[in-house]
């Protein structure tokens, strides 16, 4: 028999159903689910012996916590749900479709375990249900933006099934990129952004009772993180700012129409600022927590245009 190659990685997303092989996403990393059984240990005193214990296993208890990184991909066309769409449904968001327009998600979505994961390595097959997960979506200058979905859930069994890998075709969609060119404003500033990463924050809880081994999102804070190089004078006034409190309206927009991702944060109270070296220069870190403005799930919207 040979040996197992980690290389023969598929990942299948499912929402409210279990996936196929048409939801199949392309990751960046090797997504490998490793089960964990709930274990533990009772004492046995009454014969005087040290380290007198026994184990027990709760083979109905299995979970399982793992990461998917992918590409933020534009849709194939305009309007229709990209590759990642599953993901972000599992971690809480609504979605909205407007044909040949857009693809909005936003707060409001289903927050119980709708997820399902089912991940193959070179002929086995794993499957996770009951899922939800947190996601953060990142940008950095002259690279694509990534999402990153920590996803937690529960399998029936710890042991793989052989299965063979499912024939999948990949993602045409475009990975969209964050260049030099693209424009980030707090409050109609703009600012020479390096780096941002937007972190929706879930609180992730689980039920494990009598009939029940589900996951959900119980709440989220989200945060906006921007890291700027600062510019004199107009970038001192983040400081000022800070002391003051009040929210500010933020706007990423990323890449070109028609292959774009807009991030908008109409309420963003500034909660931390830090600065440091960039070889030479003052790098301005700041973080805003993204409040609703007073309307439920207004925090922000992710628009693919």
């Amino acid at each position: 028999m040979g040996l197992q190659e980690s290389n023969k990685n598929i990942t299948l997303v499912g929402f409210g159903a279990l996936p196929v092989a048409g939801d199949v996403i392309g990751v960046s990393d090797y997504v490998l689910i490793n089960p964990k059984v709930a274990t533990g240990a009772i004492n046995a005193i009454g014969t005087g012996a040290l380290a007198n214990s026994r184990g027990y296993v709760d083979g109905n208890n299995i979970i399982a916590e793992f990461d998917i990184k992918a590409p933020l991909r534009s849709p194939v066309s305009l309007g229709t749900a990209p590759e990642l769409a599953k993901l972000l449904k599992m971690a809480g968001l609504a979605e909205v479709l407007t044909v040949g327009t857009s693809a909005v998600y936003k707060l409001g979505g289903v927050t119980s375990g709708n997820g399902q994961v089912k991940g193959f390595v070179d002929g086995f097959s794993r499957t996770v249900t009951g899922a939800v997960c947190n996601i953060k979506i990142a940008g950095k200058v002259g690279e694509p933006v990534t999402v990153t979905a920590s996803v937690k859930g529960g399998l029936a069994t710890a042991v793989s099934t052989a299965e063979a890998n499912p024939v999948t075709t990949l993602n045409t969609g475009v990975a969209i990129m964050m260049s030099k060119n693209d424009t980030i404003t707090i409050n109609g500033v703009v600012v020479n952004c390096s780096d941002f990463e937007l972190d929706l924050a879930a609180t992730i809880e689980r039920s494990y009772t009598t009939g029940t081994n589900e996951y959900y999102i119980s709440n989220f804070k989200p945060t906006l993180t921007v890291t700027a190089i600062k510019t004199k004078t107009t970038d001192e006034a983040a400081w000022t700012d800070l002391m003051s409190g009040g929210t500010k309206v933020i706007s990423l927009v990323l890449d070109s129409a028609g292959n774009q991702l807009a991030i908008d944060a109409a309420a963003a109270f500034c909660s931390d600022i830090s600065e440091s070296d960039d070889k030479g220069r003052i790098s301005m870190k700041r973080v805003f927590t993204l409040e609703n403005g007073g309307t439920a799930n207004n925090n922000f919207t992710l628009t693919l245009k």
